[in-house]
């Protein structure tokens, strides 16, 4: 391979890894009732869960149809 190849190579990679951190909103399917660590639980269902990072620790958001369902620390 050309230095050019592996430059483009590694370019892709860097990039790719830092648009995949900056998301912090993510959508998952929830198949049954959850409990979100001891704090409230989610019912089954699609949800985008958004994910804050504080200073002291991150904050969990579930949204359903662009509604917050529950927040978690």
């Amino acid at each position: 391979m050309s230095k050019r190849t592996v430059y483009q190579v590694l370019f892709s990679l860097v990039c790719t890894l830092v648009f995949v951190s900056v998301a912090s909103a993510h959508q998952i399917t929830i198949g049954e009732r959850m409990r979100i660590g001891n704090g409230p639980e989610v019912q089954a269902g699609t949800y985008r869960v958004e994910v804050a990072k504080n200073q002291d620790a991150a904050e969990v958001s579930f949204f359903q149809g662009g509604d917050l369902v529950v927040t978690s620390r």
